[in-house]
């Protein structure tokens, strides 16, 4: 497979070592990260927050979804 070099600064560098999996390749973790399908799975379980702001994000959440069904069955 035919490879090319490219320069990011450490910041991102940093980013994608945060990213990375185990001995998962760069390559795969830039592959994963811009696919543009993703499953709500990847999500479980990352939540590393105070449990009460999930509970006020998932209600303000629940409340953004309400609204917008309600425009869209106008």
């Amino acid at each position: 497979m035919p490879h090319k070099t490219i320069t990011i600064s450490l910041e991102a560098y940093k980013a994608l070592l945060r990213e990375k999996r185990g001995k998962e390749p760069f390559t795969d973790v830039i592959l994963r990260l811009t696919s543009k399908k993703k499953s709500l799975l990847e999500f479980a379980g990352k939540w590393t927050g105070d449990p009460k702001e999930l509970d006020r994000a998932l209600s303000e959440l629940k409340e953004m979804w309400r609204v917008w069904s309600l425009r869209a069955s106008k």
